[in-house]
């Protein structure tokens, strides 16, 4: 039985190496972050672990919010090793560089979460953690 989504909404700037994953969604033919609606029950970052799952095939290693507002919260992040493995919602991914990222046709709301990234970047610059294997039930960092 599936779950009913609520009005909150989680994305994810999955980081790696300097390059932040974008899916192109086939309907809009545009890129976007990974994320999407969180469901009854679900905390912010169950839903958006569970986003990024349905949308990439990755696992979520680690999140903390870097802006959250009313319904919505933005996080930063990284995944355990995989392959992306897209949803059939999607019909094409890039690892962008963060610098280069604003070239590609991107959603309204992701320009401006990639415009805020690119301003931020030095201040949110991650170092890769490595972590062996998925943990479960694991909540963001604070």
């Amino acid at each position: 039985m599936e779950s009913e989504d609520t009005n909150k909404i989680a994305k994810i700037l999955l980081l790696d190496k300097g390059k932040v994953l974008l899916l192109k969604s086939k309907r809009l033919q545009k890129f976007h972050l990974p994320g999407g609606h969180i469901h009854l029950n679900e905390s912010f970052s169950q839903g958006l672990r569970r986003e990024v799952k349905e949308e990439t095939g990755l696992y979520v290693s680690w999140c903390k919010i870097v802006f959250s507002k009313f319904n919505f919260k933005l996080y930063k992040g990284g995944i355990y090793p995989g392959v992306v493995k897209i949803s059939d919602e999607h019909d094409g991914f890039v690892w962008a560089k963060i610098e280069h990222a604003h070239r590609y046709n991107l959603c309204n709301f992701t320009k401006r979460d990639i415009s805020w990234l690119q301003h931020n970047w030095e201040q949110y610059k991650i170092k890769r953690k490595l972590v062996k294997k998925p943990l479960e039930n694991l909540e963001e960092i604070e």
